[in-house]
């Protein structure tokens, strides 16, 4: 088996399973620990949590168990606790022998600075045009709200190409008023429910309906 990694790295990435599926298959399992996002249930719905300061605790004593060959140790997440990236630090900075460690992440916003400058930073991302959408926030109502819903609904949408949609959505809002917190907490939601698999319109409604506030 061959992979591309000879050093610790930050890999910047849209879709997260598809790197985890092409780690598993270039690097022999024997050698190869992943830690990644819990998934719960909560009132039926399935909520992503961020990398814990538990989980970073169990990385690092992970890393101190001795090994004659390259063991890699992948860390997957959307967001990562910050107490868990300062528990990181001194270990990402002097691995110990034979340990690269990865973390795959798709913005390099969820990670520290600190962090950052500790690793080289590879990023996978393709680059596109962010698109406009069709919103005037002067004239919106709930009939427009539910219409749009409507459409989306009745077109299925990749993860990633909803993951698009969602970042098309923050620029077209952001260009017409200045975000308040409970925007970018819905924000926040949105992204975290697409990254739970959950359909583009029931993800993106509530922070649809907001807008019908301002």
């Amino acid at each position: 088996m061959t992979n591309k990694y000879s050093f610790s790295t930050i890999v910047l990435a849209q879709d997260l399973e598809e790197q985890k599926q092409d780690l598993r298959a270039s690097i022999d399992p024997e050698f190869l620990s992943i830690y990644e996002q819990k998934k719960s249930n909560q009132d039926s719905t399935s909520i992503i949590e961020e990398l814990k300061i538990d989980d970073a605790h169990a990385i690092i004593e992970e890393a101190y168990i001795a090994t004659s060959q390259t063991k890699y140790i992948a860390i997957f997440a959307y967001s990562f606790n910050i107490y868990a990236q300062n528990a990181l630090l001194k270990i990402l900075e002097e691995p110990p022998a034979n340990v690269i460690f990865l973390i795959f992440t798709t913005s390099r916003s969820a990670l520290l600075n600190t962090v950052r400058s500790r690793m080289q930073v590879l990023d996978l991302r393709q680059k596109r045009e962010i698109n406009t959408l069709p919103l005037d926030l002067k004239t919106i109502n709930i009939k427009k709200i539910y219409t749009l819903i409507k459409e989306i609904e009745s077109t299925p949408q990749s993860t990633r190409a909803s993951k698009e949609m969602l970042t098309d959505l923050l620029f077209t809002i952001c260009a017409q008023k200045r975000l308040d917190s409970k925007d970018l907490e819905l924000f926040r939601n949105a992204s975290h429910a697409l990254n739970a698999k959950l359909s583009t319109h029931l993800a993106l409604s509530a922070l649809l309906l907001n807008l019908c506030k301002h």
